[in-house]
């Protein structure tokens, strides 16, 4: 760096979220329930996925085109920290910007995720899949985060913390990075401020492509205003929040990237929506009372009610049963506990 619908597992400790994003997922959300086919391979689809692979050793700031098959677009800052640097600007654990020991190897990047003053700087790293992603077929996505800071030169140091990156799919990638920022949604993302400096943070989810995405990039995608910026260190000389990034995972194997990922959780109207990718219930739960007509339908991408529930009196939740359905896209609408309807769109698939 140049001076200037989502789960969260900490490594370590115990901290989870649901994953968002996608269009396909972007205010409406998958249940999948189409096939996946046998031969799917345990393949990460992200070419060096953990920067092991690099032309020489990095010793400077911004040496992120040192990395093989990635680039950092928009700024053209990010940074690349190696186990085989000399130096203390660029290795690994200590850096310039934080200590930290690599989750995969001995190498991993980093880019800032918010700075103080300028709402339009984002450092951003991106790569092309090895093979465009395929509509309708899931993946499973997953990266290592790290808050970098407390350096021992305090000058160097990150003076805040915010929202950590998260990663979007793009066909191409975008010619004009600052008409993009910012689209306040991302496949997978962070919906808490990175904080930790000791472990890193696993961001993970299961994503629907509606589009033969060929591209991912890694950044905060969140306005400020989204982002939470907090005074991290009162000592710190560079005004902005920073973040590590290692072991980023995309593949059609969902087992591959680790963790929790078939199960899916999304906010709607005031309640919670999960489904497990290979499971065959949707359970919706509320915490607010429900209304006495408040109703439950189920459709088929040809506007066919597949499933009707009325929302018993003084339940807490609601069970809806899949396991029979046709693999394909589906809405699901709630009837809320305010009365409005909010719809979710949901693609099923079976293992």
């Amino acid at each position: 760096m140049l001076p200037a619908d989502t789960n969260l597992t900490m490594m370590n400790s115990a901290n989870t979220l649901f994953p968002t994003g996608s269009k396909v997922l972007a205010m409406a959300v998958a249940m999948v329930l189409c096939s996946i086919t046998s031969t799917a391979q345990a393949q990460n689809l992200v070419p060096n996925g953990s920067f092991e692979e690099y032309l020489t050793c990095p010793e400077f700031f911004g040496q992120w085109a040192l990395v093989e098959g990635w680039t950092s677009p928009y700024t053209l800052s990010s940074d690349y920290f190696n186990a085989c640097s000399a130096g203390v600007i660029s290795g690994v654990p200590l850096n310039q910007f934080g200590y930290q020991l690599p989750f995969d190897g001995d190498g991993y990047m980093g880019l800032a995720t918010y700075a103080q003053g300028d709402p339009d700087y984002r450092e951003i790293i991106a790569t092309e899949l090895l093979q465009p992603l395929q509509v309708g077929v899931p993946v499973c996505v997953s990266m290592k985060v790290a808050c970098g800071g407390f350096v021992a030169a305090s000058a160097n140091s990150a003076a805040w913390k915010a929202r950590g990156p998260g990663l979007r799919f793009f066909v191409n990638l975008p010619t004009d990075w600052g008409a993009l920022l910012y689209p306040n949604d991302a496949a997978i993302h962070m919906d808490t401020v990175l904080a930790d400096t000791a472990n890193w943070v696993d961001v993970s989810g299961t994503f629907v492509p509606d589009s033969a995405y060929r591209f991912l990039a890694i950044t905060n995608f969140f306005a400020d205003s989204l982002s939470w910026p907090e005074v991290q260190d009162i000592d710190g000389g560079f005004p902005l929040a920073y973040a590590f990034v290692d072991d980023v995972r995309v593949s059609e194997d969902l087992a591959y990237c680790g963790s929790n990922v078939g199960v899916v959780e999304h906010g709607v109207m005031g309640a919670q929506v999960t489904w497990d990718v290979f499971g065959s219930v949707v359970t919706i739960r509320s915490d607010e009372p429900v209304l006495p007509s408040a109703r439950i339908d189920l459709r088929n991408g040809q506007g066919q009610l597949v499933r009707q529930v009325q929302w018993p009196r003084g339940a807490s939740q609601v069970v809806l049963s899949t396991g029979d359905l046709a693999a394909g896209f589906y809405v699901l609408t709630y009837g809320g506990s305010r009365g409005a309807a909010r719809s979710i769109r949901l693609v099923h698939s079976t293992p």
